[in-house]
């Protein structure tokens, strides 16, 4: 077994049932190692899917723009314009 059965003193009482269970996963093959081919395939395949994970965040990205953008420009619409005279008039009293 490749968990061998070094000194375990040190080790608290969770650490020491979570090294038991760990044991006893691996006598009952629930718990395998990869090879190398396989570790290699494995690291392919999670970044893949964080590339596709990338993607998706950016199209989320974009659509709260898109809508961030459609909202203002339906206060532009509604207030037919007058919002940006009050913004303007604001920006221009400050400056004096």
């Amino acid at each position: 077994m490749w968990w061998g059965r070094g000194d375990t003193s040190r080790l608290g009482e969770e650490e020491k049932l979570t090294l038991e269970h760990l044991r006893r996963l691996d006598e009952t093959g629930h718990l395998t190692t990869l090879n190398a081919q396989q570790a290699a395939a494995a690291t392919r395949a999670v970044a893949f899917f964080g590339q596709w994970e990338s993607m998706f965040r950016l199209a989320t990205s974009l659509k709260n723009v898109a809508l961030l953008v459609g909202a203002l420009l339906a206060l532009y619409w509604a207030t037919e314009g007058w919002i940006i005279e009050k913004i303007a008039e604001i920006v221009t009293r400050g400056g004096q």
